[in-house]
């Protein structure tokens, strides 16, 4: 098993190898198995969940199933990080993905021998697997069988009382002898992360909630980027703040003493439910004032997930109601209902307009569309290739062509290629609804030329190059035109050799020099791989909008 595990993984979030073995457990350990709950973490997200880790590794020191589930994580996680692979019948598997698989079949067994007589032991075992089972799934991106987790571990929590419940009866029913590990807890602070798809979070401190509910001492918070903007206005927000009462509310609950204390509780059940239904209200009168009310992005979908989620859990919270098990069900039946259809909408998220159909290979997840960007049926084309999709951004990535590489070549492309392709693109993606655009451009354009090192400029005045840049120029005046919610990425020279790295290198990260390329020198260069993610990152974060910025290794 060691051997398996002797490399370490390396990526934007410079992630080190967990150890293989469990004889003793490093505070590193348990941040990285934090970092890995989530695929949000990529991001350079803290998904708060330290104690959860914690408790997870200590238990897999003595407890098999918990073993194997953790080393099926950490498996699938860097083979999600070196491959990059999307889920897709037909991708291409590593022996660590397949070693992942191996383990978390083992992990399933031993909860399958388990659940025949669920013990105090085997009710931790089976919840702290399930926590690591949701996060398994969501790095396969199978949310259908993610939500089928979600689902039994919040009904094993409920029918085992990891808290105190209330009867009509004006009794109080204690909470499991045991100290049963909080799964509703743990899924509430992985959905309240910032979503790579969604706005920057709330101003609500999700660190200060602990793994019981209660609050602990705040630590810094990053400072949000003031480029951020902010889709769905205060949907997002007000879910954020109703989830850091939920956690809030789930605290008070596993301390409950008194038969008032409940009574009280329960009024303040009532008001999360209804802030809950108000917000749903919200939401859906936000969707049916867009320009296609009828399409929804997955950002959204993935808040509705988040939304079923708190309201199944406050359901089940301090309740014993006859008609409980009949509310409960269907809530999760709409929950399942729902993660089907994100799982597979995102089985096919990423779409490329490409004008030659061997410039792009074929992969799981990718649909290319052949067609020119100087044509808006072709693009509109690309738009609806995939019927089940509705595309929150778009990155161009496009060039004008020169007859060879030598920057004195004659012209090939048209004037205003550039100019005129982003303006049709930006005229589509606007007519259906989509504002986010990423578009790759060149230091030199803009306000940018004037920190331009003069060798630089002589260069480009005076060979044929002269004429992209004017092109790119056109593109950087025109687009602050529209509507869009733009950012332009001025990247330095392109370096084309790290096509040669391994696949899944992530060691290079991009520097940025601000809108006018404060510091630029002759010898900066970029990879193209590094541009690539920056653009990838700068159009699912919502980086950078309506501004440039100059890009260098």
């Amino acid at each position: 098993m060691a051997n398996v595990f002797a490399s370490g993984i390396k990526s934007n979030a410079a992630l080190q190898p967990m150890r293989p073995t469990f004889n003793e457990i490093t505070p590193r350990d348990i941040d990285l198995l934090s970092r890995y709950f989530s695929t949000k973490t990529i991001f350079d997200v803290k998904l708060d969940c330290y104690d959860e880790a914690r408790q997870v590794l200590q238990a897999s020191l003595t407890d098999p199933p918990i073993r194997h589930a953790v080393m099926s994580l950490r498996a699938l996680r860097e083979d999600f990080e070196t491959s990059g692979a999307g889920p897709g019948p037909n991708a291409q598997r590593s022996a660590t993905f397949n070693y992942g698989l191996q383990q978390y079949c083992m992990a399933l067994g031993g909860i399958a021998s388990n659940l025949s007589s669920l013990g105090s032991n085997g009710l931790k075992t089976t919840l702290l697997c399930c926590q690591i089972f949701i996060s398994i799934e969501q790095v396969r991106g199978n949310f259908a069988v993610m939500a089928q987790h979600v689902v039994r571990g919040l009904r094993i929590m409920r029918e085992y009382r990891a808290r105190p419940y209330y009867v009509a009866a004006q009794k109080l029913v204690p909470a499991h002898r045991d100290h049963l590990p909080l799964l509703d807890v743990f899924i509430i602070k992985m959905f309240a992360a910032p979503c790579k798809f969604t706005e920057p979070p709330a101003t609500v401190d999700l660190s200060r909630i602990t793994s019981s509910g209660g609050l602990a001492s705040p630590y810094p918070q990053p400072v949000e980027s003031r480029h951020l903007r902010k889709i769905n206005p205060n949907l997002r927000a007000e879910l954020t703040r109703i989830a850091a009462s939920t956690l809030e509310f789930l605290g008070k609950v596993s301390c409950i003493k008194s038969i008032g204390n409940a009574l009280r509780l329960l009024s303040e059940k009532a008001a999360l439910l209804d802030s809950l239904e108000s917000w749903l209200i919200g939401l859906e009168n936000f969707q049916s004032g867009l320009k296609f009310p009828g399409l929804e992005t997955v950002s959204v979908s993935f808040m509705r997930l988040f939304h079923l989620i708190l309201r199944i859990v406050l359901l089940g919270a301090l309740d014993s109601s006859p008609d409980l098990d009949t509310k409960l069900q269907t809530e999760n039946d709409r929950l399942q209902g729902l993660a089907n259809n994100v799982g597979e909408r995102l089985k096919a998220y990423t779409v490329a307009l490409v004008r030659s159909s061997s410039s792009l290979a074929t992969r799981p997840g990718l649909t290319v569309v052949t067609g020119s960007p100087l044509s808006k049926p072709d693009i509109r084309s690309a738009l609806s290739a995939v019927p089940t999709l509705t595309p929150s951004a778009a990155i161009v990535t496009l060039n004008t062509v020169r007859k060879s590489d030598s920057p004195f070549a004659a012209q090939v492309s048209p004037p205003r290629f550039l100019a005129d392709s982003c303006a049709n693109v930006c005229e589509v993606l606007e007519h259906a609804g989509i504002h986010r655009i990423v578009v790759m451009s060149t230091a030199g354009v803009g306000d940018s030329w004037g920190k331009l090192p003069w060798m630089s400029k002589a260069f480009m005045g005076w060979t044929n190059i002269k004429y992209a840049l004017e092109d790119h120029g056109l593109v950087d005046k025109e687009i602050r035109q529209t509507k869009m919610d733009w950012t332009l990425v001025r990247a330095v020279r392109l370096d084309f050799d790290d096509q040669k790295q391994k696949p899944g290198n992530t060691t290079t990260d991009v520097k940025t020099l601000g809108s006018n390329g404060d510091g630029m020198r002759m010898t900066d260069s970029v990879c193209i791989a590094s541009v690539a993610r920056f653009l990838v990152k700068v159009a699912v974060e919502e980086l950078f909008v309506q501004s440039a910025v100059v890009v260098t290794n």
